[in-house]
């Protein structure tokens, strides 16, 4: 019987430690700091996660009065997205690390006009955790960076930059937009642009915690 009981007790504790490591992404949402989501409050983005697993409706009025739309919702690869207002974007995204542990990655999208993102990673209990994400700038675009147009470098004729960052959820991936060149005047644009490169880069989640850069997309 005392044997029967102790397997009992650890396939409980197995049991236990099995859901804690996989909570989703909707619990990690609503369970987050609301400094990383101001305009969204804790019961309401369950709302309106519940809203939108019953089909009911997708968006939902944030604290300003303005409409938040849920844009994705993954449980399988854990990955959420979320316009939060009208002119920036959400998106949470989980990595789990070779020693199992769960790192939780957030990008934060303003567009105000042209579209830059910031990004951070915490662990579970919301501390900032280290996932050494390349820190990017229009260098990482140029072509010939020391390239003189005019008199100009062509890398001072870009002097601010504008990264936008999305989580692609089924490859732990991070594809980089450079959007800086649209806010170059119509004459800049036309100097600079054949020294630019169009694509985008793609950067792919390894289990150590690092990056590595695949290919420009």
């Amino acid at each position: 019987m005392k044997k029967v009981i102790k397997i009992y007790i650890v396939l409980l504790c197995f049991t236990c430690s099995m859901t804690a490591q996989a909570q989703t992404i909707d619990k990690y949402l609503v369970d987050m700091p609301s400094y990383l989501m101001p305009a969204l409050s804790s019961s309401l983005r369950l709302e309106l996660m519940e809203y939108y697993k019953s089909e009911q409706r997708d968006s939902i009025k944030n604290l300003f009065g303005y409409k938040a739309k849920l844009l994705a919702l993954d449980t399988i690869n854990n990955y959420v997205s979320i316009q939060s207002t009208s002119g920036s974007r959400f998106e949470m995204k989980t990595f789990q690390l070779q020693d199992s542990s769960v790192v939780i990655g957030i990008i934060n999208t303003v567009c105000a006009p042209v579209c830059s993102s910031y990004i951070h990673f915490f662990d579970k209990n919301w501390k900032a955790a280290n996932l050494n994400f390349p820190k990017l700038s229009n260098e990482n675009w140029l072509l010939t960076p020391e390239k003189i147009t005019d008199g100009t470098k062509v890398e001072k004729l870009m002097k601010t930059t504008f990264v936008e960052l999305s989580f692609n959820p089924a490859n732990n991936s991070i594809t980089a937009r450079n959007n800086s060149i649209d806010l170059l005047s119509v004459e800049d644009q036309i100097t600079v642009r054949p020294f630019v490169k169009k694509e985008n880069i793609l950067f792919k989640f390894n289990s150590d915690g690092s990056w590595k850069q695949i290919s420009a997309i």
